[in-house]
């Protein structure tokens, strides 16, 4: 809280100004995988790994970090487990959010690999990765 005194020719006073600031954030895709191709060995092995399947840029000014929220349309793949240098995160349901930290008000890149579980029912051939995300800050 910030408080001045103010001086008028009889009066005299005291006003108390304060701020708030509304939590923002903001990224930039810098590459993203959108397909993966699934192979008779995949199958056998169960999953696919997709390195380096997400790059992103991001800012916020929340000491809280930020929310990343994903859609996941699991109907090709059981689960998906997202990867960055610290940390593992596995997307299982339709709608997922995941808090992630941030350090400081300024851009950070970010980096996600992906380990895609695939489905009993699978078949050989190239599909489409069935994520979506958004980023806002806490």
């Amino acid at each position: 809280m910030i408080s001045k005194n103010v001086y008028c020719n009889e009066f005299q006073g005291s006003v108390h100004v304060s701020a708030h600031v509304i939590a923002a954030a903001k990224y930039e895709i810098l590459h993203q995988e959108n397909s993966y191709t699934v192979t008779p060995e995949d199958i056998d092995k169960g999953y696919i790994d997709i390195a380096h399947a997400l790059s992103y840029s991001v800012w916020t000014n929340s000491h809280n970090g930020y929310l990343m929220t994903f859609a996941f349309n699991n109907r090709q793949l059981e689960k998906i487990n997202l990867i960055d240098k610290h940390n593992s995160y596995i997307i299982s349901n339709e709608y997922e959010e995941i808090h992630m930290p941030h350090q400081g008000m300024k851009y950070e890149t970010k980096e996600l690999s992906l380990r895609l579980y695939l489905s009993a029912d699978s078949k050989p051939g190239i599909y489409p990765i069935p994520l979506a995300f958004a980023i806002s800050a806490l």
